[in-house]
């Protein structure tokens, strides 16, 4: 079994409250084309299954830390947005977690 424990994703509502609250430098504004499986779930399974069997990712949200792109009231929703999605997607792949196969 391989076990891939770097990989980052941008849900969509995290993404989208990202946009209007990061410092300019820190929105990613071309990376959804250049990173596609970053952003989009359903590239990244495909990548992720046709690796072969005996592989998965642990995933987590991606860099910069929320800390880091905003005040603390602001950080705060951006963590509840980041956990929320990320426990959406545990429920909508049960098969998956608590890493993606």
């Amino acid at each position: 079994m391989k076990i891939d424990v770097f990989n980052h994703i941008i849900t969509p509502r995290y993404h989208q409250r990202r946009m209007k609250i990061a410092p300019a430098g820190m929105r990613l504004q071309d990376a959804e084309r250049s990173l596609p499986t970053l952003f989009d779930l359903d590239r990244r399974l495909h990548a992720m299954d046709t690796a072969g069997a005996g592989y998965v990712q642990i995933i987590s949200t991606a860099n910069p830390p929320v800390e880091n792109m905003a005040g603390p009231d602001d950080a705060l929703e951006l963590s509840r947005i980041a956990n929320d999605e990320m426990a959406e997607l545990v429920s909508r792949f049960p098969d998956r977690p608590p890493v993606f196969r």
